[in-house]
């Protein structure tokens, strides 16, 4: 009788854990890589980079590293015309990600507090000597916008890329963010 009690009373908790899977798998693999974000420009010529450590556990737990910030500095001029000195930081804050599943994709979507603080110094040439005609600072917010969606299926293969080239004072300007991910079986 005392057995009979005893099976009765862990048969539901046998059952109710069975059914309960906490780590149940989400992706078929783990994954490690790096999330990169550049920033370049073509003048003054530049590129300013920073990498994050990135790690996606089948359960579609994501981790991600916080970088040191990049610093950049570059000065370019057309000769007795224009000459452009660019200098400052590129700084990534509060990485966060999640893995998103939709339809037969999965994703990895990533948010950052990113900070691009620049400074410019503009001068002109006066027909005998350069003069300071402009000293900016200014800070970008984000210039990809946040969430950003990799494909993971692309990041593993080739590396996914979200970003944009725009025109800026005589060249372009570029921030790119390319996530490179590794299968771990």
């Amino acid at each position: 009788m005392f057995r009979k009690f005893i099976f009765v009373l862990w048969l539901p908790a046998l059952l109710i854990s069975a059914g309960c899977n906490k780590n149940e798998d989400i992706l078929d693999f783990d994954y490690t890589g790096t999330l990169s974000l550049v920033y370049s420009r073509s003048f003054p010529s530049f590129d300013a980079n920073t990498t994050l450590d990135v790690y996606i556990a089948k359960s579609g737990e994501v981790t991600l590293s916080t970088p040191s910030p990049a610093n950049y500095d570059a000065t370019a001029e057309e000769p007795e015309v224009v000459k452009i000195r660019e200098f400052g930081s590129l700084i990534v804050n509060n990485p966060k990600g999640k893995v998103v599943i939709r339809g037969d994709e999965s994703f990895v979507q990533i948010t950052t507090a990113t900070i691009v603080v620049t400074n410019m110094i503009v001068w002109g040439w006066d027909g005998t000597r350069w003069i300071e005609v402009a000293s900016l600072l200014f800070n970008t917010s984000n210039p990809v916008d946040n969430p950003m969606n990799f494909s993971i299926s692309d990041a593993a293969w080739s590396g996914s890329t979200l970003g944009a080239t725009v025109p800026a004072f005589n060249g372009t300007m570029t921030f790119a963010w390319t996530l490179r991910l590794t299968p771990i079986p």
